[in-house]
C-alpha cells in the first residue's frame, strides 16, 4: 500500500498531523503560478507575459473580476477557486462545468469565459495550434524534449488532455531539474515530498536562513 496522494490532503487540521523530526522544520518551495506562466509563453500572449514580468498575480486578477471586487480584497478561497478556473479554461473546460465551479448560470459562465479569452486572446489560438499538431501526428513535444503520443478518440476529451500535457509536464520536469541541482549542491538535503510544482524539504532549524 502506498497511501494517499499527499496533494489531496486539505489545508488546516489534517496537514498539521505531518510533523518534522525533532529539532527540524519543513520548508515548502513552490514555483509561483508556474503552469499559467508556461501557457503564457507557449501561447506568446504578450499581455499575459507583460503582466507576469511586472510581478502580477494572475489568479488574484481573475478572481477580482469574477467576484466583482478589488484585487486587494480577494480572499484566499476566492484566489484558489479562480486559480482552478484559469487552469480549467486554459485546458478546455466548457461553460457548464465552469458554471458549476463558480455557482453561476450558464450565461454568466459563458460571459466570464469569453472575458478571459478576450483579455488573453492568444490562449485560444494556442489551443487551436495544439489541435492542429494532434491532427498531423498525434504527438506533442515539450520545450524540454519530453514527447507524448495521444491515442484517444478525437474530440474535446482528447483536446483537454493534450492542452494540459505540455504545461504540466514542463513544470514537473523543471522542478525535477531543480531538485537534482539542489541535491548536488547540498547532499544533506532531505526531500520529503514532491508535489507537482512544489517540493518539501526537511532541515535543521538553524539552517532555515540558508533556504
Amino acid at each position: 500500500r502506498t497511501g494517499t496522494n499527499l496533494q489531496n490532503i486539505p489545508p488546516g487540521v489534517c496537514r498539521k498531523m505531518f510533523v518534522p523530526d525533532e529539532g527540524k522544520i519543513f520548508i515548502n518551495v513552490d514555483l509561483s503560478q508556474a503552469e499559467t506562466r508556461v501557457v503564457a509563453y507557449l501561447a506568446e500572449d504578450e499581455k499575459l507575459i507583460e503582466f507576469f514580468n511586472k510581478g502580477g498575480d494572475i489568479h488574484k486578477l481573475n478572481a477580482s473580476w469574477i467576484y466583482g471586487c478589488n484585487v486587494g480584497d480577494v480572499t484566499y478561497e476566492q484566489r484558489d477557486k479562480a486559480k482552478r478556473g484559469v487552469h480549467a479554461l486554459d485546458y478546455g473546460m466548457g461553460p457548464m462545468l465552469f458554471g458549476k465551479l463558480f455557482g453561476c448560470s450558464m450565461s454568466e459562465a459563458k460571459r466570464l469565459s469569453q472575458k478571459y479569452f478576450d483579455t488573453f486572446p492568444r490562449i485560444r489560438a494556442w489551443q487551436l495550434s495544439i489541435q492542429s499538431k494532434l491532427g498531423k501526428s498525434r504527438t506533442l513535444t515539450t520545450p524540454l524534449g519530453r514527447k507524448r503520443t495521444f491515442f484517444g478518440l478525437w474530440g474535446d476529451s482528447l483536446f483537454r488532455e493534450a492542452y494540459s500535457f505540455v504545461p504540466q509536464s514542463t513544470v514537473g520536469d523543471a522542478l525535477n531539474y531543480a531538485m537534482i541541482r539542489l541535491a548536488e549542491a547540498y547532499p544533506e538535503t532531505e526531500f520529503m515530498l514532491q508535489n507537482h510544482d512544489a517540493f518539501v524539504i526537511q532541515c535543521k532549524e538553524e539552517e532555515e536562513k540558508v533556504w
